[in-house]
């Protein structure tokens, strides 16, 4: 196994190419946000898709349908359609620069004559074409349609002649039933959606909203589900890694981490072809059973079994580590892995168990309130389980935001930090496990209020 298999550098980067200045490129949320962002629910999309096209109807003065492509190429940005339709000397010259062929304003009745289909070349008595006068049977139209928008999720088809860029202006005509068609709407309002660059679909697996945002550098968003999300990417927020960074991460501990932690601790190098050997008997003598080598040495020191033999000299002292080859190399990048791996692992298992912290906290919070405590009073339990959950969510992505930083000031810094929230976050957490059942209120707030303040993450932290 190569000492780069472990660099992380498979695309051409070391671990440690970390401009700081990158951690500006999102937000963490704030209350600012909320005057910045819009949750769209599911069934007001198609509404908000049309307030769009009006808009870009009344300005362009082409229909609905039109307009509906043309903002389409444009990634539905109208701002950026009207400076640039205006930018051209004629509308022909601004579709002839963007490549949109659509049919002209007196051409978009479908034509309907009798002949041979230029897809099954089945004589029919209707067929139906674009202004192009490519002419199909409703059976291939159907057909040809309905497995573009299926395996390429695009509901903007152009003539199924391969020589032939007009767009299909209202593909609703050409399919046959109630479902296609409805199949078709849902369709146009996905692409909307996953191709208008100030929404997003909430990742909670429960959630059918969509959050609208004037400016993608928002960074944090909160859904009204309560999902909190990097509206860049879509992922959880993962606040101090940037996008970039998250995506290596996973790909990383997605494909390598059980491998490597169970060679790490159940394989050794050979001293001599570096080959990973597993001890799968109880004798310390080992024979390497690569046909290019048969090394003999101590499971135990590694040294040749030669010299070592069953009189067991000098391996029961303690020797320091001066190997610099590259299997103690690769041992080392190993070693340093499994460390922010294993707390980051650690923190996520703990976010995921405190779920039913809440559990515990909505019960007690049940009980303050039938002895007659308000809403407000109660709340400050639910703001301890966010801060708790803040804080878990910051620490495993600061593990592995660490793993990527290199030996500097600034790190030592970082890691001075995540120290002080780690121990703020364990004393949060023991106090609502240890102390939730404790009858004194009063008592009890003061503990939860004096650990929540102290793990509460600052813009300094």
């Amino acid at each position: 196994m190569d000492v780069d298999d472990y660099s992380d550098n498979s695309e051409g980067e070391s671990d440690y190419d970390i401009d700081y200045e990158m951690q500006e490129e999102a937000s963490s949320p704030s209350s600012s946000t909320e005057l910045q962002l819009t949750v769209i629910k599911s069934g007001a999309l198609v509404d908000e898709m049309e307030k769009t096209v009006n808009e870009a109807v009344a300005v362009l003065g082409y229909p609905s349908n039109v307009c509906k492509i043309v903002l389409h190429t444009f990634l539905w940005d109208t701002n950026k359609l009207f400076e640039k339709f205006y930018e051209a000397e004629t509308p022909e010259d601004f579709f002839k620069k963007y490549k949109i062929d659509i049919p002209k304003s007196n051409e978009t009745d479908l034509v309907t004559k009798k002949g041979d289909c230029m897809i099954c070349f089945d004589k029919k008595n209707k067929l139906i074409g674009l202004s192009c006068q490519h002419l199909f049977c409703s059976e291939c139209w159907n057909s040809y349609l309905l497995t573009r928008f299926r395996s390429e999720g695009d509901p903007y088809a152009k003539c199924p002649d391969f020589s032939c860029h007009l767009y299909v202006d209202d593909p609703e005509k050409l399919l046959n039933n109630p479902e296609e068609k409805a199949f078709y709407r849902r369709l146009l309002v996905q692409s909307f959606v996953n191709t208008n660059p100030h929404l997003q679909w909430c990742p909670h697996e429960k959630c059918d909203k969509v959050v609208k945002v004037k400016s993608r550098e928002l960074g944090a968003v909160t859904c009204e589900c309560g999902e909190t999300f990097c509206f860049l990417c879509s992922q959880e927020w993962h606040e101090p890694l940037t996008c970039q960074l998250l995506s290596r991460w996973i790909k990383k501990y997605s494909g390598d981490s059980e491998t490597m932690k169970w060679v790490s601790v159940n394989t050794k190098d050979c001293p001599k072809c570096n080959a990973a050997i597993e001890k799968n008997g109880g004798c310390n003598h080992m024979v390497c059973r690569n046909k290019s080598c048969g090394f003999e040495f101590c499971w135990f020191c590694m040294q040749d079994w030669k010299a070592h033999g069953y009189n067991n000299q000098g391996c029961n002292k303690f020797k320091e580590n001066t190997q610099t080859d590259q299997a103690s190399k690769f041992r080392e990048q190993l070693r340093r892995y499994m460390h922010y791996y294993d707390r980051f692992a650690n923190h996520r298992k703990s976010l995921q168990a405190e779920t039913d912290l809440l559990i515990q906290i909505s019960l007690k919070i049940e009980q303050m309130q039938s002895q007659l405590f308000s809403w407000i009073e109660t709340e400050f339990l639910r703001d301890a389980v966010r801060i708790l959950n803040q804080c878990r969510r910051s620490l495993m992505y600061a593990y592995a935001f660490a793993y990527y930083l290199p030996s500097s000031n600034e790190k030592e810094i970082f890691e001075e930090n995540q120290a002080d929230l780690e121990r703020a976050t364990e004393e949060l957490s023991g106090v609502l496990e240890r102390e939730i059942e404790n009858d004194d209120i009063i008592a009890l707030k003061q503990k939860v209020s004096l650990t929540s303040d102290v793990a509460t993450p600052t813009p300094d932290r």
